[in-house]
Parts: C-alpha cells; sequence; structure tokens
C-alpha cells in the first residue's frame, strides 16, 4: 500500500492494515486446525458406528489435511 492508502485505511477503520493483516492470517489457522480434527473424530465415529467404510474414514481425513497444508501455504 501507498502512504496515502495507509493514512485512509488508518483513518477509516482506526487499525493499521498489518495489524488487521495479522489477525486475518492468524484466525486462519486457528479455525482450520480446529476444522481437520473435527472432521476427523466425525468420521471416526461414523466408522466406529459402521456407517462408513474404512477407505472413505481414510479418505476424509487425507482431504482434511490437505486443505490444511494447502490453507498453511497460502496464508504464511
Amino acid at each position: 500500500m501507498t502512504a496515502a492508502q495507509e493514512s485512509a485505511f488508518r483513518a477509516a477503520s482506526g487499525a493499521y492494515a498489518n495489524s488487521v493483516l495479522f489477525a486475518i492470517a492468524g484466525s486462519v489457522p486457528v479455525l482450520t486446525l480446529t476444522w481437520t480434527p473435527w472432521i476427523s473424530i466425525g468420521a471416526f465415529k461414523e466408522w466406529r458406528a459402521g456407517q462408513i467404510e474404512l477407505v472413505d474414514l481414510m479418505w476424509i481425513a487425507l482431504r482434511a489435511c490437505i486443505v490444511l497444508l494447502a490453507l498453511g501455504f497460502y496464508v504464511r
């Protein structure tokens, strides 16, 4: 951002752009690190109850981990 854009953002929002970016970049991994076990545990409970097969359980956990890795790459 240019100096003029930075001062306009500061005047409109009351916060520095870097602070807002840090808050967003910090909350995305926390939410993703909460979502991944939630999905995996839910799939494990379904597998334990016999509602899904073991391959489905592994595929669900793998997809959640791939999303975690992709977001980690782009958010850093």
